[in-house]
């Protein structure tokens, strides 16, 4: 699949990297499998330290309603690397979706920032007929993490990617099956982007990680790689919007025409 420039210049870095695909480097072999990301690559893919999170707005980031278990995020760093932050950004308030617990497919939360990051090319969030004509099986997926390489490789803490297959979607669309036995999320990816380039060479933003499908012989699910299991952004843009107050989709009429949007 032929790829423009992805997103990947933070304007506060130097210098302003091409996309993972631009000639100029290797294919990934295998976040599992994938590759630590260049300077500038992915800069909406940000971390909290326990998880990840993706900024979709100046003053708002996804990520997994799991990952507020234990209190939400203090601040999101952004950078290549957890530890060594380019900039990080402090949270002042995170709210999880409410039907977390009760329902599959709701493991996504948004938090609000205390400053907007205005200096960072934002990928906007894949709309919902956007999912229901391009997120289909055989779909390519770019996913990246700050996780582990690996069960036997730690390594978390530095900004990987990855390019994966989609499988499909379940939960009444609301998840996102995504990935390999050799290339795929590990430990410490939770609340992590995948994002999806359209036809026409725009990126879009379509996925929070959630977890690790079953394994498909009925046994526990593998820590890494395997089949991922993100949620998708799209199926809850609405709870987002109402409950943040903020617009994700101020081009919606121009992307998705209302005879076009799934019921």
């Amino acid at each position: 699949m032929a790829r423009r420039f992805a997103p990947a210049c933070l304007v506060f870095v130097c210098a302003c990297t091409p996309g993972p695909e631009d000639g100029a480097r290797e294919a990934p072999t295998a976040i599992v499998g994938g590759q630590v990301a260049a300077p500038g690559e992915w800069p909406t893919a940000v971390s909290s330290g326990r998880c990840d999170g993706t900024l979709v707005h100046p003053r708002l980031v996804t990520t997994a309603a799991h990952c507020l278990a234990r209190g939400g995020p203090g601040s999101f760093a952004f950078g290549e690397a957890r530890d060594h932050a380019v900039r990080t950004v402090a949270v002042d308030r995170c709210v999880g979706h409410p039907d977390h617990e009760r329902r599959k497919g709701a493991d996504v939360a948004f938090c609000l920032l205390r400053e907007a990051v205005d200096d960072v090319p934002i990928v906007p969030v894949l709309s919902a007929c956007e999912a229901a004509e391009h997120l289909t099986p055989g779909a390519t997926a770019i996913l990246v993490g700050f996780g582990a390489a690996g069960e036997e490789e730690p390594g978390g803490g530095l900004k990987r990617w990855v390019e994966v297959p989609v499988h499909g979607t379940q939960a009444g669309a609301r998840e996102v099956l995504v990935g390999t036995r050799e290339k795929g999320a590990c430990t410490g990816d939770s609340g992590g982007p995948a994002f999806l380039e359209l036809p026409d060479g725009a990126w879009r933003v379509f996925g929070v990680s959630s977890r690790m499908a079953p394994s498909t012989d009925l046994g526990p699910a593998d820590p890494c790689a395997g089949k991922a299991i993100y949620t998708s952004i799209a199926a809850h843009l609405v709870w987002i919007e109402e409950s943040s107050g903020i617009d994700l989709t101020p081009f919606e009429e121009e992307r998705c025409p209302r005879a076009a949007r799934p019921p």
